[in-house]
């Protein structure tokens, strides 16, 4: 039976065989390249997301950990996600042989290293409607990339070979299978979809369709499409129809910034120089530092932790994360990681020595390296400045209870990358969990929480951030909205604490939170800080 588009098993290509895009993928797997600093496997996910799927195996072979770790259940983005670890590379149909058991109906094939915008739907009655076991989407393509196949006039293959002309139909990487097609292929053996797969389809003959979409489609087999697909979410929201080459746009595009100005986003914690020339569309990630002097864009991405000192030009470009660009240094066309320089008409790559031309970003010169610093050193005067009271309490409940401290457990950051730690809090109650006296004025006056310094010490905590959760009340986050505030880390401080009163609903907390990550800037946190001693006073006395 035809499940409905909801129901439709979904198996993500995520095994990272081809190691395409190298030398990006030296050290990470092709699904993992970052596009507008998301994963690529981020774009299909949210694609059929929105389209009403909720349950994907996602097949893993090369770095396939860091997938995993990232992504995690799927919960971030409402869905569930199912890992198949292959041991050796089965190649594209090889792996789905590994999880035949699994796919016991018409069943979604998508690659996760690829962007391509289709109609599930219209796909699924055009599948039905032809009697095919297997509907490939084609998109139309000139010149010599992809997997060529050719079809006849029905919209049916009838081979992997152009018969003539230099333009075709490429096969996409996406396909619609009926779970028949499992026999013929063998067990524990590389077998590709493309090459292997339809090839024995059609010889036996069974019946092949091709599904042609006239939607967004780049499947990122070289680096100068993988700066186009940077380009053209770029131009998503700056223009509007065809992108600057008339091709089509992505449907969806996702921005983890806010837009300061048309075709202009900067995300949390950058800072621009007065004097930078910024050219639109520009993308800037967090935390980064464009210096005095700087000509930026247009179609230019920069990752996050990112410094452009002064006088540089990037025009055109790509630079990911933790990458110094030193003064006057002149971009255009390329990819450059750290110290590491991709020409992207080429896919030539080429070292540089000289740390003070191209480099890795030491902590300190980002903003939130300098943050840490800041928060640390005044965590640690106000530790020095309470000891005459911190000194005299911590003997008394000692003296009392026979103990100074406990663990409160907390947790922070998206299921794909959770931190759990202990807060540092004065032992309030005993065993059974109860209030000793002390224990109740500590609570009352709020003394209990002056340990939380040594979490900021440790670089647990931010002075000011988010509200810290607990495992029980961090189950709860389950919206989309809701998993913005954990973007940041949680602080000693913050709008849960000067806004929200004390005992507010989780998602009155929630909602101040999500706002402050949203805001927040270094004038924002002295703001919050400066106003905390007020709220304290406030809420103890009133």
């Amino acid at each position: 039976m035809m499940p409905s588009v909801g129901e439709l098993p979904v198996f993500l290509q995520a095994s990272g065989e081809s190691r395409k895009l190298y030398p990006l993928t030296e050290n990470l797997p092709s699904a993992m390249v970052p596009v507008l600093n998301q994963p690529v496997m981020t774009y299909p996910l949210e694609l059929l997301a929105r389209q009403g799927i909720k349950k994907y195996l996602v097949g893993l072979y090369a770095f396939g950990g860091s997938i995993e770790a990232y992504f995690g259940s799927g919960r971030r983005w409402g869905v569930e996600l199912e890992y198949v670890l292959q041991r050796e590379p089965w190649g594209s149909a090889g792996v789905l042989k590994l999880a035949a058991s699994r796919l016991r109906s018409p069943f979604l094939v998508v690659p996760a290293d690829a962007i391509i915008d289709f109609d599930l739907e219209k796909l699924l009655d055009e599948h039905i409607s032809s009697g095919a076991c297997a509907t490939v989407v084609v998109s139309r393509v000139n010149g010599d990339d992809g997997n060529r196949l050719a079809v006849d006039d029905q919209g049916f293959v009838t081979g992997l070979e152009l018969l003539s002309g230099p333009a075709g139909w490429v096969d996409t990487g996406v396909y619609l299978l009926d779970p028949q097609v499992l026999d013929f292929i063998p067990a524990r053996t590389k077998f590709d979809i493309h090459q292997d797969l339809l090839t024995a389809l059609v010889q036996n003959g069974w019946k092949v369709r091709a599904h042609f979409e006239e939607g967004y489609c780049n499947l990122l087999g070289t680096l100068k499409e993988y700066q186009q697909a940077q380009e053209a979410f770029l131009a998503h929201f700056y223009q509007s129809g065809r992108g600057r080459d008339n091709s089509a746009l992505p449907r969806y595009a996702l921005y983890k910034a806010r837009q300061a100005m048309k075709g202009v986003w900067i995300g949390n914690g950058s800072s621009i120089h007065p004097e930078a020339q910024i050219i639109p569309p520009v993308y800037i990630g967090q935390n980064s530092r464009i210096g005095k002097g700087v000509e930026l864009g247009p179609y230019t991405v920069v990752g996050s932790n990112v410094v452009i000192d002064q006088g540089a030009t990037v025009r055109c470009s790509t630079i990911l994360d933790h990458t110094y660009v030193g003064q006057y240094v002149r971009l255009q066309d390329r990819v450059v990681q750290q110290n590491q320089v991709i020409d992207v008409r080429t896919s030539s790559s080429i070292q540089i020595a000289d740390d003070f031309l191209l480099s890795r970003v030491p902590a300190a010169f980002t903003e939130r390296g300098l943050k840490r610093i800041f928060d640390a050193g005044l965590a640690l005067l106000l530790l020095l400045v309470t000891l005459p009271l911190t000194l005299p309490l911590a003997l008394l409940l000692w003296l009392t209870s026979g103990r100074v401290f406990y663990g409160v457990p907390v947790v922070w950051g998206h299921n794909a990358e959770q931190t759990a730690f202990n807060l540092y809090q004065f032992a309030t109650r005993d065993d059974h969990g109860c209030l000793t006296k002390m224990g109740r004025l500590l609570e009352k006056l709020e003394w209990h929480r002056l340990p939380e310094l040594i979490n900021v010490l440790r670089g647990d905590l931010n002075l000011v951030g988010v509200k810290p959760l607990s495992p029980t009340e961090a189950e709860k986050i389950v919206e989309a909205w809701q998993e913005k505030r954990n973007d940041c880390r949680p602080g000693i401080t913050g709008l849960w604490y000067t806004q929200a009163a004390g005992k507010s609903e989780l998602e009155e907390i929630l909602i101040a939170d999500v706002y402050y990550v949203v805001m927040r800037s270094w004038q924002e946190d002295l703001k919050i800080l400066s106003q905390t001693p007020q709220v304290w006073w406030r809420r103890v006395w009133h």
